[in-house]
């Protein structure tokens, strides 16, 4: 009987390397992971020998036309099976992995862009896909200097070759991937990280989760992406569970697929961006639905700010299916720390702390119960004590900072990364921090703001992204919230606030998209605007309103003001609607509040309407 399950690294494993081939060889015919077509359908099955032998003959591939240790992989490919052998076959050559967001087959001018940076930094040797997407590339690219004289590898159409597979010597040292920020607060940066970065980091979950051999893991999660590749695929080759995987567009398409896959195949664990339940919340009818989500023991969230109340109606709308509240485990991580910097305990209630507005102004902590005064409910987003050491300092001084002050969230362990690639100066800035006051170090600066009580970590907000007005601080997410509550036409998860200089002066500017598709006819009734049906159906979530009346600008400006100004006593300089669609955002659905504030500041935005705080003109629509 194999224990692997138990939290120790299979045989003597100190690669991912080693970890499937001790797999591959004790437990040959188990199911590694499943791809679900259209978020329901089995399209494909691996068990560890034969992703095995798909691993061993890529690398052999790459090995014969002279590709291996210490050269790089862009990886393009749609959700699917094909992308787990690439990543694996890599590793097995000893070539590092770059996972990057997939080409849209009809537009791929658009993944040039995309692509531009990562190829700057990276610098690829070859890249590997699937056949079809293959030829696209081809066809649309064919005068890109860069990406022209590249070697490009179709592995779908690779000869079971796993015998002529040589094995090159890979150490926990080795940069098994390097993978790219969600750029998020800036230009996305390559982060390199380790055999022993990803087996530390699987370590830390599977302490914090315990998960077992049939605790099943379901998820629509990319695998571009940190969370869905370390988060989920990693970690079941770590645990030794199998992984059932559907892809983010059949999740955005129909949230439902998602919770139905965690019912059917029994799931105890499975994950989100906190507005991934957001989505489930807002589109399934629990009325209508047969599913039992008993099951689902381990219901992680991370990545998003982690909102109180997401935990509280997600956990009242499901209760009637199974769920319970005790399986949420808010999480804080970043690609710099692998994936995963704190974690919670299994079966403990997330833990919130509420606080007094006005202090938490001024970077203090002063916990309340009074619900009379204005308070922040922050989640706590594990425990401080997750085989890694993490403390609070200054962001000025480098001094630890006080229990009860904010501060920036510093990190060392074995599951902080080797540094950004190509990048030996930001890497230094980032990666070697000692604290002024009592030399420990070095620490990975975050970049993160939080405090930490009774040794559970709260995160408050990312450095870049506060707002400082009349030298009081504020966090966007807050208002952010209100602004999304304020007014039943703003799209959930699509609103941005920040700051700009006008007249010497900070002032704030909110950005959010707004429902347009009820509009008044030329008859006066309300009627559907002309946005693209077809836009609407395939690539955003549809999200219909209970009040259906034609949208009034004036109207929502003077709600959104109002309900800042009563929350915050800010005044908001201007608001600007845009369209459904636009809001600048990660390639994980994170806002890029960097990036909306420089489309305000061009007039890049998809501005639909406008208003200043000095001025009652509206642009029409």
């Amino acid at each position: 009987m194999s224990n692997y399950g138990k939290g120790e690294l299979p045989g003597t494993a100190s690669t991912l390397v080693e970890l499937l081939r001790n797999r591959a060889i004790d437990q040959p015919e188990k199911t590694a992971f499943i791809f679900l077509q259209d978020g329901h359908i089995e399209k494909d099955r691996l068990t560890y020998s034969v992703l095995d032998q798909k691993a061993m003959s890529i690398a052999a591939r790459l090995q014969a036309i002279g590709i291996g240790t210490g050269q790089r992989a862009l990886l393009l490919y749609p959700p699917g099976i094909d992308y787990i052998a690439a990543f694996m076959g890599c590793l097995y050559a000893g070539v590092t992995a770059v996972p990057v967001y997939p080409p849209h087959q009809a537009r791929p001018e658009r993944t040039l862009l995309r692509l531009d940076n990562v190829l700057k930094s990276a610098m690829p040797d070859i890249s590997l896909t699937i056949a079809p997407i293959l030829d696209v590339m081809r066809k649309k690219f064919s005068k890109d200097p860069y990406l022209n004289k590249m070697y490009w590898l179709a592995t779908d159409d690779i000869e079971d070759v796993h015998k002529e597979w040589k094995n090159t010597p890979v150490s926990e040292e080795t940069i098994a991937c390097v993978q790219y920020t969600s750029g998020a607060s800036g230009k996305p940066k390559g982060v390199m990280i380790s055999h022993g970065n990803l087996l530390h980091n699987e370590k830390m979950l599977q302490k914090s989760f315990q998960l077992e051999e049939q605790s099943n893991i379901v998820s629509w999660l990319p695998l571009y992406h940190d969370m869905g590749l370390v988060g989920n695929m990693v970690l079941a080759l770590y645990a030794g569970t199998p992984c059932i995987l559907l892809s983010q567009i059949a999740f955005l398409k129909d949230p439902l697929l998602w919770l139905k896959a965690i019912s059917h195949y029994k799931a105890e664990y499975s994950g989100s961006t906190n507005s991934g339940y957001e989505l489930c919340i807002r589109k399934i009818d629990t009325n209508e639905i047969n599913i039992d989500l008993s099951c689902w023991k381990i219901a992680f969230n991370g990545f998003d700010p982690v909102r109180a109340d997401t935990i509280e109606r997600f956990s009242k709308k499901f209760a009637s299916c199974g769920f319970s509240k005790k399986s949420f485990f808010p999480f804080y991580g970043l690609a710099e720390a692998t994936m995963t910097a704190s974690c919670g305990i299994k079966n403990n209630l997330p833990v919130v702390c509420r606080v007094q507005a006005g202090a938490i102004e001024k970077n203090l902590i002063i916990p309340t119960v009074d619900s009379g005064e204005k308070t922040r409910i922050i989640v706590g987003c594990g425990n401080v004590d997750c085989e890694q050491n993490i403390v609070i300092a200054s962001p000025d001084t480098h001094k630890s900072c006080k229990p009860d002050t904010v501060g920036e969230i510093w990190i060392s362990g074995k599951n902080v990364a080797k540094g950004y690639c190509e990048m030996p100066e930001e890497t230094k800035k980032t990666f070697q921090a000692f604290l002024s006051d009592t030399g420990e170090g070095p620490f990975l600066r975050t970049g993160d703001l939080g405090f930490i009580q009774n040794n559970e970590l709260f995160v408050t907000g990312k450095l870049k992204d506060i707002i400082v007005i009349q030298e009081r601080i504020y966090y966007p997410y807050a208002i952010e919230l209100i602004a999304e509550q304020s007014y039943s036409r703003l799209r959930p998860g699509c609103v941005a606030a920040f700051s700009t200089k006008v007249n010497e002066k900070n002032q704030l500017i909110i950005v959010a998209e707004a429902e347009l598709r009820f509009k008044e006819d030329a008859d006066g009734q309300p009627g559907k605007s002309s946005y693209s049906k077809r836009r609407t159906e395939v690539m955003l979530p549809e999200y219909t309103p209970a009040d259906q009346s034609p949208l009034k600008p004036d109207e929502a400006f003077a709600t959104i003001r109002n309900a800042i100004k009563k929350e915050f006593g800010l005044e908001v300089f201007e608001i600007l609607l845009i369209r459904l669609g636009t809001i600048p955002k990660t390639s994980s659905g994170k806002i890029k509040r960097h990036a909306c504030r420089v489309g305000f500041l061009k007039g890049t935005l998809n501005t639909v309407a406008k208003s200043l705080i000095s001025s009652d003109d509206s642009l029409a629509f």
